[in-house]
């Protein structure tokens, strides 16, 4: 019933604080990811939002491209696959939340079967939004040894935003000397 009640409000009545929801839960078959633009909007400071992910195959298996247009980022075959998954979603949550001065801190999530659950309050800052960058990370993965390396997206230096050096210079694994493999913009704060 909420889901119809935010696809049928117009998109300016949730700038009052009046229309602000204490927590919204999300259950879309396939991505809710449609749904977190106006679920943001909706929520009040502090808010709960708990978003359902049925679309495991996009985030984790064959087909990079709708992985990629859909999150705007780069999903790889992994064991941890479910974690991958959960840390794909939770960059994309918080770049959309960015748009309107406001970011996410998650709370927990699980992936028992075939779907995710994500759970994560939204706050309003503008200097945390600059933060963000510090947030995202590349990983480098290892076909061969499951071997990978994170390097941060940037980092934030007396309140300026600052992108991170290429620490890697080659495109071979540490531990096997294998070809590696990079995918893109991950979330990685350390809570």
């Amino acid at each position: 019933m909420f889901k119809q009640g935010l696809k049928t409000r117009p998109a300016d009545s949730f700038d009052s604080d009046f229309f602000k929801y204490d927590v919204i839960d999300l259950d879309a078959q396939g991505s809710s990811i449609t749904y977190i633009d106006a679920a943001i909007k909706a929520i009040a400071e502090g808010g709960l939002i708990g978003a359902t992910f049925t679309d495991l195959t996009t985030l984790s298996s064959s087909g990079n491209a709708k992985c990629f247009y859909t999150y705007n980022s780069l999903r790889t075959k992994v064991t941890h696959y479910q974690e991958h998954a959960i840390r794909i979603v939770l960059y994309t949550i918080n770049t959309i939340a960015n748009r309107y001065g406001r970011y996410i801190k998650p709370v927990v999530s699980y992936s028992p079967d075939f779907y995710q659950k994500v759970f994560f309050t939204v706050h309003t800052s503008k200097s945390e939004c600059n933060q963000s960058i510090a947030k995202y990370s590349n990983v480098y993965y290892c076909d061969t040894c499951t071997n990978y390396h994170v390097e941060k997206l940037g980092h934030v230096k007396k309140n300026t935003f600052m992108p991170s050096p290429i620490k890697r210079e080659q495109a071979k694994c540490d531990e096997c000397d294998s070809p590696v493999e990079i995918r893109k913009k991950l979330f990685c704060e350390a809570n």
